[in-house]
């Protein structure tokens, strides 16, 4: 397993370094963009933070990974590495375990990557955060684990389907119908039965509220399988760290299930696969 490992990551350091140096970028702007939203906030450090977070650091990561895994795995097919591994003796699973480890370790340096800039860059911006130091722990570990399962859904993909092309829009179909899924999902959680709508007057001072009830209430039922969903899935996990508004326990729980379910399908179906 160690020395699968340290082939995979000897063989794809070149391609892992410019992923690193894209992410850097993207990590770079997007606390820039943001800054302008919060600029004005005095005392919404920790909300600047988890959003940030939650809406780009974990999102941007993801879409790397899925880009990634496509490129690396399915490779394996057409220049017959998988076959050679198999042929000196590795079993199927061991090969399947190192490609989902590779992935990992892959979102743990990009992981460090965003930690270092947030360190260099956000501090300064937003200032000294004034959340606990327990919250934030908490924070990093939910998005650690949800990204673990974003790395064992399209390490699933480039391991069964093989061609790169294929790969590649499912994963990409993945994480953008997740992401719309999400919204979806969390605007009918979070419904309630009546809607305020206020007005105001030239100096943008509420003078009345007008209470409607909501026609489109879903039911109960309804509104918890979409906090299911939106619990399980990491792209709704995601949408919820960027709110705030997750039990925090639960979301490893959620991201170990999706690891254990995509990963035991993958191992299954990889061993019954023909390698040629």
């Amino acid at each position: 397993m160690i020395k699968l490992l340290r082939a995979n990551l000897a063989r794809v350091y070149k391609l892992i370094i410019v992923a690193l140096v894209l992410y850097a970028l993207c990590a770079i702007m997007i606390p820039l963009i943001f800054y302008v939203s919060f600029v004005e906030e005095t005392e919404a450090t920790f909300m600047a933070l988890a959003f940030n977070y939650g809406m780009s650091g974990l999102p941007v990561q993801a879409m790397f990974i899925a880009l990634l895994c496509p490129l690396i795995y399915c490779s394996d097919f057409y220049n017959r590495t998988i076959k050679n591994k198999i042929v000196v003796g590795h079993a199927k699973s061991q090969i399947y375990l190192a490609n989902l480890l590779t992935t990992a370790i892959i979102s743990l340096m990009l992981s460090a990557v965003y930690l270092l800039i947030f360190l260099v860059l956000d501090l300064p911006l937003f200032g000294k955060t004034n959340a606990p130091a327990k919250d934030i722990i908490l924070l990093l570990i939910d998005g650690t684990f949800m990204m673990f399962a974003y790395c064992a859904i399209f390490t699933f993909v480039s391991m069964t389907s093989r061609n790169s092309l294929t790969a590649l829009i499912v994963t990409a179909a993945l994480f953008t119908i997740g992401i719309l899924i999400a919204v979806y999902c969390y605007d009918v959680a979070s419904a309630v039965p009546y809607k305020a709508y206020p007005t105001y007057n030239e100096f943008g001072e509420v003078i009345n509220e007008n209470i409607y009830v909501n026609e489109h209430m879903p039911s109960k039922a309804t509104q918890n399988f979409c906090q299911f969903l939106i619990d399980l899935f990491p792209s709704g996990q995601s949408w919820q760290l960027s709110n705030e508004n997750i039990v925090r326990w639960q979301m490893p729980l959620y991201s170990l299930c999706v690891i254990g379910a995509t990963t035991g399908a993958g191992i299954a179906i990889f061993n019954k696969s023909n390698i040629k």
